[in-house]
């Protein structure tokens, strides 16, 4: 999960939780179950205020590119749909390269992506 906050125009992301025990993980995609992730946002909003929370989703290919499978297709719908028009970024990371997903639902059920892939950051 991204953790963040809206700037009007703008999306700061400020931090991530990372894979936990009861997710669910493959080469080509990544199933967030646990409940951890929950209770970080929560503690996240608290914390700040109530500026900062979940702004998005990120997960690792292990094997071949960053481009979003089906199934990263149809759970970003889910989260854009439940969204009300608020922005999220989805992230992909691989060994070959990066894939930025911008994604803006309108409240009813639809969903629009802009995507940006680039290559692998240097680590």
């Amino acid at each position: 999960m991204l953790l963040g906050a809206y700037r009007g125009a703008h999306l700061d992301v400020v931090g991530l939780t990372t894979p936990l025990p009861a997710d669910r993980r493959h080469a080509l995609w990544f199933d967030r179950r646990d409940r951890g992730h929950g209770g970080a946002a929560r503690e996240a909003w608290r914390r700040s205020g109530g500026t900062v929370t979940c702004v998005g989703e990120w997960h690792s290919h292990t094997a071949g590119s960053a481009s979003p499978s089906t199934r990263d297709l149809t759970t970003w719908r889910q989260i854009l749909r439940k969204a009300r028009g608020r922005q999220h970024l989805f992230l992909i990371v691989s060994p070959q390269d990066t894939n930025f997903v911008e994604g803006v639902g309108d409240g009813g059920g639809n969903a629009r992506f802009r995507t940006r892939l680039g290559p692998p950051s240097a680590g």
